[in-house]
């Protein structure tokens, strides 16, 4: 008997830009007018406590504005609230309003960026430097105005 092997690879790239800035609202939704996912217009804006008025509802109310259909979706503030149990109540009351793969999911929060200069500037300088900005000729990198959630909500996602 003989054996042949099937070689069969999957490659698949699934970068994507971030964009680092203050106050990116409007260019949020020149992003999604100019094409940035589809068709979608369904979106998820998902945050904490501390950040629902500040940022997250401002940000809601111009996607509606713009003829998103948004959904807010809050969790407490803090570090309790990290847990399996906080993604899977914002998963199920995803499902519950019947997000499925036919949307895409804003997630806002953030809070390193409280060290300032501290930190942003050598993370500046050592990105431009390196000739990174060379090929993200709009990258600016700038501290977020946020809170400490981001990474969170971000790592959950992913695990969706």
């Amino acid at each position: 008997m003989s054996v042949f092997n099937v070689e069969l690879k999957k490659v698949v790239d699934d970068s994507y830009d971030i964009e680092i800035g203050y106050n990116l609202k409007d260019q949020l939704v020149d992003d999604l007018e100019t094409g940035l996912l589809g068709s979608t217009k369904k979106l998820a804006v998902i945050t904490d406590s501390n950040v629902r008025d500040l940022y997250a509802k401002p940000i809601c109310e111009k996607l509606i504005h713009a003829g998103y259909r948004v959904d807010l979706f809050v969790f407490p503030a803090g570090e309790k609230s990290k847990t399996r149990k906080t993604k899977e109540r914002i998963e199920d009351a995803m499902l519950e309003k019947g997000y499925r793969r036919d949307c895409a999911i804003i997630a806002i929060g953030g809070g390193i960026s409280k060290e300032g200069d501290y930190l942003i500037e050598p993370i500046r300088e050592y990105v431009y430097n390196t000739g990174f900005n060379k090929h993200m000729t709009k990258t600016k990198i700038v501290a977020a105005q946020l809170f400490n959630d981001a990474g969170i909500i971000g790592a959950a996602m992913l695990a969706i």
